[in-house]
């Protein structure tokens, strides 16, 4: 199993607006990706001067569909978060794979 696990913030602002469309319509995007086993938002716990922020997860089932999707969809999905949100979000992003 392969994660890409987003670690995002937002202004403040915009932040319960961005919350509500990431679980409305960036999920189940990633969601209908032939490559994608299952999305989930997530909330981080508060710790130190980290407040509010959150993990997009993107589970694929084998490291060869991600690498597919790193390939064929990634791009997309990257461009639709930088034109929704554009200099108002924060994203860190980790790619994790399963220790077999």
């Amino acid at each position: 199993m392969t994660i890409i696990n987003n670690t995002l913030s937002f202004a403040p602002h915009i932040q319960e607006d961005a919350i509500t469309w990431l679980k409305t319509v960036y999920v189940h995007l990633f969601s209908a990706c032939p490559l994608v086993q299952h999305a989930r938002l997530l909330q981080i716990e508060h710790q130190g001067d980290a407040e509010d922020c959150f993990a997009l997860q993107i589970h694929f089932a084998q490291k060869e569909h991600y690498t597919q999707y790193k390939e064929k969809y990634a791009p997309d999905f990257e461009q639709i978060f930088t034109a929704k949100f554009q200099n108002m979000a924060g994203i860190f992003s980790t790619v994790l794979h399963e220790v077999e």
